[in-house]
């Protein structure tokens, strides 16, 4: 699971970084004056400021910012649009074939006397 999770946000930052490189370079070919170079140029930061943490014995700094542009949004949804069934297919299959897995004779008896009809919970198991 956090494998798929991990290669799933990886895919979005490849996604994110040609993006960028795709606007910018769309940029350069749109002349100065025009209102789309103005489009292909906005470029939003969000992040944290670094902050730097000194414990005596060692000092280290945490920060992180994100520089979103239009296209690079765009090749972030496309990405999580096309990759996600592929990422994520694995895990909707193995809960699909949990449901089918037959219980033992002794699951069922037990599930029956306690009153859940025969219906067994495989987390119990």
């Amino acid at each position: 699971m956090f494998k798929r999770i991990a290669s799933f946000i990886l895919i979005l930052i490849a996604c994110s970084t040609i993006g960028t490189f795709t606007g910018r370079f769309i940029q350069t070919l749109i002349p100065e004056g025009s209102p789309f170079f103005r489009l292909f140029g906005v470029e939003e930061t969000l992040g944290v400021a670094p902050a730097t943490i000194d414990l005596i014995i060692f000092e280290f700094t945490i920060g992180f910012f994100f520089k979103l542009t239009l296209v690079s949004v765009l090749f972030i949804i496309a990405g999580a649009y096309i990759f996600k069934p592929a990422v994520f297919k694995k895990q909707a299959e193995t809960a699909r074939k949990q449901e089918d897995i037959p219980q033992p004779e002794f699951a069922v008896k037990a599930a029956e006397s306690e009153g859940n009809n025969g219906t067994v919970d495989n987390k119990s198991l």
